[in-house]
């Protein structure tokens, strides 16, 4: 199999016992021994250290990595340790892109601890149970011979599958490091003279790829749902290749094959956004991080829209066709149930005071999520049941009343409401929490003075340690 990298010995003339820059990488030399540290500029992308360097004719073996030498590295994708490396004493703190850790030492090198063994380790085959015995190593759940080491071609990281059942090999796209304004993956790619045909795209494979436009090939029969989550900000377009038997794409969408399923919006679209005649089901998630929409307009044939609003940071409006039989929206651009006794979501750009219409009887599941202008939210007594993170990330919230018509309360109705200062249920009978109503359990609940005792004995209500009778609530 094609190798990943080479590791090159480096040659250059350093001023021994002096943090010097060789290739990109740091060294100091002790004891006729070199260590990698940190240098003037955070190490980023892919990072390999040589076995050797030299310094005024004399060779030196790179022995370790000392304390900080990588820390806060945001951008660092991967790292290559040479076969003769024994000690690593920095942790890889707050590296939150690291995706592949190579080391080509057969005996575990000593490890002061990893903060974070999220990424993927490839070790010589010969000593993968070592690693995976070793205390230092074994928190690595992701540990592999480097023979199945991923493949950079152009710029993407391709991994050789095996087809469940068929036996059949085929190459997965697992990373994209490259930059480039526009990304065409391939229908097929050459590892170690054998083509494989491009069939997959893997969760996070594009987290860090910061273009506006991807092609996929007729090929791919398999995008994970994680593929688009939390990246590619500047993406706006995403084009499906004609013939593809699995997906499409439309207005630099992607969708299913018969554009009945709206699968991922690109987090770069601007302005309106408007779901084709076709729609039936849009994929939980399908525009989160889509910062830049105002206006969300769905079609007359959408029968399921569930969490998809998350980071619509510029949201002022939600659109509903007349014609659609199981959602509506005022004139205000929240988001109903066809018969208005849900609401479903409010646009996050909204501010100020917010009344809740007196029709409503359900609060829905994230329906007040990120919204930080609105200062105030009045609960009419026809509301009976609040879905859990209702008002969640509200921080503009100072205060909330529950109504006594409420009878049942999902999670977390008020997490990260920082803005907070107290919460008042005028229900003589506590309703049923499913979990605590916020984070920060010493926040003053005010209830009716007769039911003091049940809340302070109710189930969740109980975690508050401030309960007091609503008589002692102050005046506005």
């Amino acid at each position: 199999m094609k190798k990943l990298l080479t590791i090159i010995a480096a040659t250059i003339s350093l001023s021994a016992f002096a943090a010097t820059e060789c290739d990109g990488i740091y060294y100091e030399i002790d004891a006729n021994e070199a260590y990698v540290v940190g240098g003037k500029e955070k190490y980023s992308g892919e990072v390999i250290i040589p076995a050797t360097i030299t310094i005024d004719g004399n060779k030196y073996p790179v022995k370790g990595i000392d304390q900080g030498a990588f820390k806060d590295c945001a951008d660092l994708v991967m790292v290559h340790l040479p076969s003769c490396i024994t000690m690593i004493k920095d942790d890889f703190d707050e590296c939150t892109s690291l995706r592949y850790i190579i080391c080509d030492a057969a005996k575990p090198p000593f490890a002061t601890g990893f903060s974070d063994c999220s990424a993927a380790l490839y070790v010589p085959k010969s000593s993968y149970g070592r690693y995976k015995s070793s205390p230092q190593w074994r928190c690595f759940t992701e540990t592999y011979s480097k023979e199945d080491m991923p493949t950079e071609i152009d710029g993407v990281y391709y991994q050789i599958e095996t087809a469940a059942g068929k036996g059949n090999k085929y190459a997965s796209v697992t990373y994209v490091s490259e930059k480039k304004k526009k990304l065409s993956i391939p229908q097929k790619v050459k590892i170690d003279g054998k083509a494989y045909v491009v069939k997959s795209i893997g969760g996070d494979a594009l987290e860090r790829y910061n273009g506006t436009e991807i092609t996929i090939p007729k090929t791919v029969s398999h995008i994970d749902e994680m593929a688009f989550i939390g990246c590619c900000q500047n993406l706006k377009t995403i084009k499906v290749e004609e013939g593809n038997t699995k997906y499409a794409s439309d207005n630099g969408s992607l969708y299913d094959r018969h554009k009945t399923v709206l699968l991922t919006v690109p987090q770069g679209k601007e302005g309106t956004f408007s779901t084709p005649s076709t729609v039936t089901s849009i994929e939980d998630r399908a525009f989160e991080g889509c910062s830049k929409l105002t206006v969300i307009s769905f079609s007359a044939k959408v029968e399921e829209i569930n969490d998809v609003f998350t980071g619509c940071t510029s949201l002022t409006a939600i659109k509903v066709d007349p014609e659609n039989t199981e959602y509506d929206a005022d004139e205000n651009g929240i988001l109903y149930n066809k018969d208005r006794t849900e609401l479903i979501r409010v646009p996050q750009t909204k501010a100020g005071e917010f009344t809740i219409p007196k029709y409503v009887s359900t609060i829905g599941y994230c329906a007040f999520e990120d919204c930080k202008k609105i200062t105030k939210i009045n609960i009419p007594k026809s509301v009976t049941d609040i879905d859990k993170w209702a008002f969640k990330s509200c921080t503009g919230l100072n205060a909330i009343e529950l109504p006594s018509s409420v009878k049942e309360i999902g999670d977390e109705i008020l997490g990260d409401c920082t803005g907070l200062k107290y919460i008042r249920c005028r229900a003589v009978k506590p309703p049923i929490l499913d979990a605590d109503l916020t984070y920060n359990l010493d926040i003053p609940l005010y209830v009716p003075k007769m039911s003091l005792k049940k809340y302070k004995e109710g189930e969740f209500w109980m975690n508050f340690r401030n309960i007091r009778p609503s008589k002692e609530l102050p005046k506005e």
